[in-house]
């Protein structure tokens, strides 16, 4: 009888930790689920978001956010004068707060902008800009061998 007794506690104690995991933290499953979270920080700083004008565009509406790992920023130009202007690429310089330059953008609208016409730029970066404090924008007009 004690063996029995004895054997039928062991199996209950076994089936018990089978089903309640042996009352162990399950880390792996909170990290995979804070993995699946996702990182999102938006950059809120004046001299980063503001509307900034150079030569005959504008830069409006300007997000710099940085999600999950990436960094994105994005700005609306527009050709403010009554002429097409070609251009190659846009550069955009993002600054930290000692005023060094952190990274170099590119954006690209195609060769030409049209006279009062408006595109979208999207870039993205693969690390957290969210704490930038500048951002300058420069029109290349041409490639030059840097």
């Amino acid at each position: 009888m004690n063996k029995k007794f004895l054997k039928l506690t062991l199996v209950g104690l076994c089936a018990v930790s089978l089903i309640t995991g042996c009352g162990c933290s399950n880390d792996k499953k909170k990290e995979e689920k804070k993995q699946e979270e996702e990182v999102v920080r938006t950059n809120t700083n004046e001299d980063v978001i503001k509307n900034q004008e150079v030569e005959q565009f504008k830069f409006e509406n300007t997000s710099l956010a940085y999600i999950d790992g990436t960094s994105y920023l994005e700005t609306t130009v527009t050709n403010t004068s009554s002429e097409d202007q070609s251009l190659v690429e846009f550069w955009i310089h993002v600054y930290n707060e000692k005023g060094e330059e952190v990274v170099r953008l590119t954006g690209f609208v195609g060769s030409t902008l049209k006279a009062g016409e408006s595109k979208s730029i999207t870039s993205s970066y693969g690390d957290d800009l969210s704490k930038a404090t500048k951002i300058e924008y420069e029109v290349v007009r041409e490639l030059n061998n840097e």
